[in-house]
């Protein structure tokens, strides 16, 4: 219990949530006032607000990005998400387009996981996916 510490730690104590309660406003403020687009982030950000089903869990915050493309850059792989739209300007769906970020032409694997979902695998880490999958030999 906070009640039991010396003054001085209770100060603090009192000070650090009052620095944390800042930032937080400060935070939600500044996601409050973005403008909406297309393309947007979210992360789980645990800054103590929690949800109504888990009180002391992360919250999930949006962030938009105020374009119409977004690049990712990750093992070894560049990939480019982009609102596409026909001549008319009308909204005709996502485009990915995929590569390595060298520009080089090199391959890269489009891997099914599950419904709706795929991996995109460098060919630099296409044998290193494959022997994480590949069971143990057992010799005798």
């Amino acid at each position: 219990m906070i009640v039991k510490l010396p003054k001085w730690a209770q100060d603090h104590i009192r000070g650090l949530e009052q620095e944390r309660t800042i930032a937080l406003n400060t935070l939600n403020q500044h996601l409050d006032s973005q403008t909406p687009s297309k393309i947007y982030y979210e992360e789980y950000l645990s800054t103590g607000e929690g949800t109504q089903n888990c009180p002391t869990g992360p919250t999930n915050k949006r962030f938009y990005v105020q374009s119409r493309r977004v690049e990712v850059e990750h093992a070894g792989i560049l990939l480019r998400v982009s609102c596409h739209e026909d001549s008319n300007m009308h909204d005709t769906g996502i485009e990915l387009q995929w590569s390595v970020p060298t520009g080089t032409i090199d391959m890269v694997a489009m891997v099914p996981k599950s419904f709706q979902q795929v991996a995109l695998i460098s060919h630099a880490n296409m044998r290193v996916q494959a022997q994480r999958k590949r069971p143990p030999l057992d010799i005798k």
